[in-house]
Order: C-alpha cells, then sequence, then structure tokens
C-alpha cells in the first residue's frame, strides 16, 4: 500500500485559487464519499482550510493513484484549468508522510508557530474516520501526526506563544494603528479563527470590542469571553459605521462587505479611516472596495511580510522540530514493514490456539472426572509451551519484516511451510490451504522486499 498527496497552499497559490477549491462540510464529505469510490483508493481525507487544499490517499499503485485523483479533481471543481491543475504538488510515501508531519507541527504554515492547524488536520482525519474513510494505514499515520505536534508544542518553543494567522493580523494593526486603546474593532465571524482574533484584540484595551456573527448566541458567548459586545448579523452595517478595525473570518460564498457596503459606511462614519482583515477564503470583502479613499484592506496573502520578520526564530525552532519529524518517520516506516507480516502472526497464533484447543478436547475426554478449577489450571500451564515458542517466532518475523535483509527464496518457504504443516491437527484440506496461504503471502511481502 502507498500514501500520495495531492495539493496546493499560501506558497504556491494566491488566495483566488485557493478559494477556489474551498468546500463547505456538506461538500467535503460528499467529495471524500466520490474519493473512496475511485478504484484503487483504499483511504482518504481531504484537508482544507483557508491556506491550503490537500487530498490524502492510500493507494495500490502510485502512479495510477495520483492520475486518478488528479483527473477527479478536476472533474470536482468544474474542469479546472491545466494550468491551475499543474500547481498541485505530488507527493509519494516518505514525501507524503514527511509533508503530513511538516503540516501538522506548523512548520509548513504561513504563521511557523500556528497551532490552529493541529485542530483543522484532528477535524480533517476524524471526519474521514467517522465516515468510514480510514483504515489501518492512515488510523497510524494520522494519529502520529498529530501526537507528534502535541510533542512538538510541549518540547519545543513553538508552543510558549501561540499564534495563528489572527495574531499576524493583530500585529500588523498594531503597527498601523499606534493609538489602539482610543479604537474600536469588529470581530466578524465566531468560528475558530474569529475566536483567535477576538481573544488577541481583548488583550489591547481596545475602547470597544464588537463581536457579529450569524447565529447571535454564539456572538454573545464570545463577547462575554473577550469583554467585548454582540450585536445582531442584520445590524452589521451599523456596527461598520461605528468601528476602526475588521477582522473578518466568516465562511461565506460571496462577499458580504461589498463595495456599495463600504461605500455607505465611510460617508456615515465620523472617522473617514477603516483598516480591513479579511482572513475568509473565500474572502468576505469585496476586492474593489481596497479603491475607496479612507480603505486600507489586508487578504492572508499579504501578512507574509509581517509573519517574515522573525526568520532567525524560524529556523532555530524548525531545525529542532525537522529531526523530530525524520525520527518519526523512521518509527512509521518500520511499523510499516512489520504490518506485512502481522497475517501471518495471525495465522500462526490461531494455528497454536486450535492445537490447544484440540489437545484439551483429548484431555477432557480421557480425564471426564476433572474439577473446573482443574480444567482451568491445566488450561493455562498447558498454553505455556505454545506462547513461548510463538513469542520467540514473531519477535524473530517482525524483525526480518523491519531489517528488510535478503533470504534465499526456496528458504522462507521451506521453513514456513514446516512451521504451518507439521503435528497440524486439521484435515489435510486445511492444511494444504494454509501452506499454499502462506506461501502466497510470504512470494507477495517478504522476498520482494
Amino acid at each position: 500500500m502507498h500514501v500520495i498527496a495531492i495539493g496546493i497552499n499560501h506558497k504556491i497559490a494566491s488566495v483566488q485559487i485557493r478559494e477556489s477549491f474551498n468546500q463547505d462540510l456538506t461538500k467535503r464529505h460528499e467529495c471524500l464519499k466520490s474519493l473512496r469510490e475511485i478504484k484503487g483508493v483504499k483511504e482518504c481525507v481531504i484537508l482544507n482550510t483557508c491556506n491550503r487544499f490537500e487530498v490524502y490517499v492510500a493507494v495500490e499503485c502510485i502512479r495510477t493513484g495520483m492520475s486518478r485523483v488528479q483527473s477527479f479533481l478536476s472533474t470536482w471543481f468544474g474542469g479546472q484549468a491545466q494550468e491551475i491543475l499543474d500547481l498541485f504538488y505530488k507527493k509519494a510515501d516518505e514525501e507524503a508522510y514527511r509533508h503530513l508531519f511538516k503540516v501538522t507541527c506548523g512548520l509548513d504554515s504561513l504563521v511557523l508557530r500556528e497551532t490552529q492547524i493541529l485542530g483543522q488536520i484532528k477535524t480533517a482525519f476524524f471526519e474521514s474516520q467517522q465516515s468510514g474513510g480510514t483504515s489501518t494505514i492512515f488510523n497510524s499515520l494520522f494519529k502520529r501526526a498529530i501526537v507528534l505536534a502535541k510533542r512538538v508544542h510541549t518540547e519545543t518553543g513553538i508552543g510558549h506563544r501561540p499564534v495563528s494567522i489572527s495574531y499576524a493580523a493583530t500585529e500588523l494593526m498594531k503597527k498601523k494603528l499606534p493609538a489602539i486603546e482610543n479604537k474600536t474593532a469588529l470581530v466578524l465571524g465566531a468560528g475558530e479563527t474569529g475566536r483567535i482574533a477576538a481573544k488577541n484584540l481583548a488583550a489591547l484595551a481596545l475602547r470597544d470590542l464588537i463581536i457579529v456573527n450569524r447565529t447571535y448566541e454564539k456572538a454573545e458567548c464570545l463577547a462575554q469571553e473577550c469583554r467585548g459586545r454582540a450585536v445582531p448579523f442584520d445590524r452589521l452595517k451599523e456596527a461598520v459605521i461605528q468601528t476602526d478595525i475588521i477582522i473578518s473570518a466568516i465562511r461565506t460564498e460571496s462577499p458580504l462587505l461589498t463595495k456599495k457596503v463600504f461605500l455607505e459606511v465611510m460617508k456615515a462614519k465620523p472617522t473617514k479611516e477603516l483598516l480591513v482583515f479579511d482572513l475568509s477564503v473565500p474572502r468576505s470583502a469585496e476586492v474593489g472596495a481596497a479603491s475607496l479613499e479612507g480603505v486600507k484592506m489586508y487578504d492572508v496573502d499579504e501578512l507574509q511580510g509581517v509573519i517574515d520578520s522573525n526568520l532567525v526564530e524560524r529556523a532555530r525552532e524548525s531545525r529542532k522540530i525537522v529531526q523530530m519529524i525524520e525520527d518519526e518517520i523512521s518509527e512509521y516506516k518500520l511499523w510499516l514493514k512489520t504490518q506485512s507480516v502481522i497475517p501471518l502472526i495471525s495465522a500462526l497464533t490461531n494455528m497454536s490456539l486450535s492445537i490447544h484447543n484440540e489437545a484439551m478436547k483429548h484431555i477432557e475426554n480421557k480425564l471426564p472426572s476433572l474439577s473446573e478449577r482443574e480444567r482451568k489450571i491445566i488450561r493455562k500451564y498447558s498454553k505455556m509451551p505454545g506462547n513461548q515458542l510463538l513469542s520467540g517466532l514473531i519477535i524473530a518475523m517482525k524483525e526480518l519484516a523491519a531489517s528488510g535483509d535478503s533470504i534465499e527464496k526456496e528458504q522462507l518457504f521451506d521453513i514456513f511451510a514446516t512451521i504451518f504443516s507439521t503435528n497440524m491437527p486439521f484435515e489435510k484440506h486445511d492444511e494444504r490451504i494454509i501452506v499454499e496461504e502462506s506461501r502466497n503471502f510470504l512470494h507477495s511481502h517478504l522476498v520482494k522486499s
């Protein structure tokens, strides 16, 4: 089984391109369902944030899998132009593991120390897992990525000052508006990004903090947390007139803050300046409004300058994390190799159990007067020799699978065929099936590796 990752992010695609790949929850579930129906795709996860769109799939063949998934994405998103699809990065196996671990740890984020991406990865994984989109390979891979990211945040400086794209907006806002304590800020949206923005703003001792959300109860709850006040969604324009700063983080298919709205607002505002940070993808503020006098607008791509101001710290923290990622990749590859012998271990365990059960039947037939306590004692201690033999054999098989050492094909066949066929209390028909399955398994897994 192979793992491939296909996607775009803020480094290679503008916000205009990224927003064309943005999907709501319902669409994402439909996309996952359709992905699972592609021939050769065994597991899949979709990661869709404002800064990236990525598809992770477990496939039988890398080349065929890549081709089919790309073709599917082109069709799903309405026949995207080839030049856009050519932007997608394509990674397989070790490169795909490394990419996922870097993304989860925040090394591939717009803001290095961003912790929000960890929650987004968990959500993407659980969405797929709950819909039956993951199994052994991705359950292990994504859980390892999540645990690794938590370790990174605990064991390195990356977690000591958690930030996000909202934090970058707040930092730029402080540079643009020195006398911030006299300003009123409005947060549009009470989701995760809006919540972080509101908490960052609450720490600045603003004159007033306004929260607006489609669901008023959520806005009210966030306003209470941040010592602000909630305003109903249908009074958005009225709230904007009172505002000096807007941080918009609301999901919308088309701009809520149109150029027309801004024109009306700027006419009615007592102060003729408005600073707008549009963190939404797709964007919630109409791009043309930036041309209006007094309106200064920044989208997620324009926050890059704030983020690049601390390159020395980025490099220092990154080196430690990169080594942790490489160690985790080695551990995962070792785990993958040992998975190749799990069916054989299971077969041997079942065979041992069957032998033991057969032996117990003979004992009980010969000694029908045994008490229940005596049966339990005999059953317990008669298992011990087989368990001890199996334990050593299982360890040896796992080490063999993990090492990748080359052993003569016929030797392997003879060794395991003997293990499966010696003193087996099965009928000859069953014995032949097990020996044949053993040979087939070894040929397809151990010998080829």
